[in-house]
């Protein structure tokens, strides 16, 4: 998959029907996903789908949690979620309590958010991408 390619139209049509100042953001978060699932070899193939009208990214098998996109009810921020009942956001928040960039901030235990129109916390996104799409499989090691 590439930034064009959309397995449905129904997921291109979620991306267009985001505001002008998230689909880019998101559309750039969505390309770091494919690229960390499809450069490692202990992530299942993902499956991009819609999961309450939203992009969301499952593995098959199930090697990690599921991540979808989104815009949160404030309709100013973007945010990269995850099921509430996992502990990655407890586990990305202990990791950069201390060193989190300004443009990131924790929604309880299910997201991590972020100001569209400021640069992108990409360190931060990209670890908690790879953590998740791999998160079953580390449960199990």
């Amino acid at each position: 998959m590439t930034m064009q390619d959309f397995p449905s139209p129904h997921i291109e049509a979620a991306f267009a029907a985001l505001p002008d100042q998230a689909r880019g953001p998101l559309l750039t978060v969505r390309s770091w996903i494919i690229e960390i699932a499809g450069g490692r070899e202990d992530i299942g193939t993902l499956i991009e789908e819609l999961k309450w009208g939203q992009p969301s990214y499952t593995t098959r098998p199930k090697t990690g949690c599921p991540l979808r996109l989104g815009m949160p009810k404030d309709g100013k921020t973007c945010a990269l979620y995850v099921p509430c009942q996992t502990k990655l956001i407890a586990e990305m928040r202990a990791h950069y309590q201390d060193t989190a960039p300004a443009n990131l901030s924790f929604e309880g235990n299910r997201g991590l958010h972020f100001d569209p129109a400021k640069p992108l916390p990409d360190t931060e996104l990209r670890h908690t991408i790879a953590l998740g799409l791999t998160y079953h499989s580390r449960r199990k090691n």
